[in-house]
């Protein structure tokens, strides 16, 4: 993540040096135990640079704090393991599952759904700025039951039967300086007017669950030097889906688990820095 000192920060470094020479003068003006008590005087002298040293190491310490915050904020840049910027506008971005994908129930601690491959496909559409967005259009998941009829892939494992989950295309990939610093977010649809993220879930015992985020799907992405991954936060805030169709058998609501790398067409990691 790039550290940038902010103008706050900036102005707030040069507030520190106006205070201390303000206070500087004003002790020059001061000359209330100066004269007869030579005693006097010296204690006076020596609290008063005591002061000034402490008020200096006060006021810098706020600056230090500031400018820690301010280097805390997300800004990430998308690149090659050779730090170069991944270009944009082009079928370039490739996501691989690392372990399984699972579905849990609300409070994310029971599995009721579990899927052992995952690739996606897309498009990096924006890397300046701090901001980083990727429309992705191709998006299987699969598991180690049978493959069924028109399915591109196995169908995953659940406690309601063996289903296909397959995600309403295209998603939103995204992340930018307004989110939580390493933040990624997923949202349904094209960046350019982002909604909810939409999964069909069909088995054959269960028929077909359709179910929707709450919210946009919130990611941690790890940084350099480490090469790009982002998993999902296994909460109702960070995951939480509600089902709008299905039946009885279908779960009324749970939470996803997932973790995704991120690289292009031919397998090379991408980084974030």
């Amino acid at each position: 993540m790039q550290c940038q000192l902010s103008a706050r920060s900036a102005f707030r470094y040069l507030g520190v040096l106006d205070v201390i020479l303000s206070i500087k003068k004003l002790c020059s003006l001061t000359t209330g135990c100066r004269g007869r008590q030579p005693g006097l005087e010296r204690t006076y002298v020596m609290n008063r640079k005591l002061s000034l040293a402490l008020a200096a190491v006060t006021l810098v310490a706020a600056f230090a704090s500031g400018a820690a915050t301010a280097s805390a904020a997300n800004d990430p840049q998308l690149t090659t393991s050779g730090g170069v910027l991944v270009p944009v506008g082009t079928s370039n971005i490739q996501l691989t599952q690392v372990g399984e994908t699972g579905v849990f129930n609300t409070e994310g601690t029971t599995k009721i759904l579990t899927c052992t491959s995952g690739t996606g496909a897309g498009s990096v559409i924006k890397n300046s700025g701090g901001t980083v967005e990727g429309e992705i259009t191709s998006l299987i998941i699969g598991g180690t039951g049978p493959l069924a009829s028109g399915e591109p892939a196995n169908e995953c494992t659940s406690s309601f039967g063996n289903v296909s989950m397959t995600p309403v295309l295209p998603l939103c990939l995204r992340s930018t300086p307004t989110m939580a610093a390493d933040e990624m977010q997923i949202a349904g649809g094209k960046c350019s007017a982002p909604g909810n993220v939409k999964y069909i879930v069909a088995g054959t015992t269960s028929g077909v669950c359709e179910y929707e985020s709450t919210s946009p799907l919130k990611l941690d992405f790890t940084t350099t030097p480490s090469d790009a991954q982002a998993t999902i936060r296994t909460t109702s805030a960070g995951s939480g889906i509600k089902l709008i169709k299905g039946g009885f058998l279908c779960p009324t609501s749970a939470t996803l688990q997932g973790t995704r790398t991120m690289e292009d067409t031919s397998g090379n990691p991408f980084f974030v820095s």
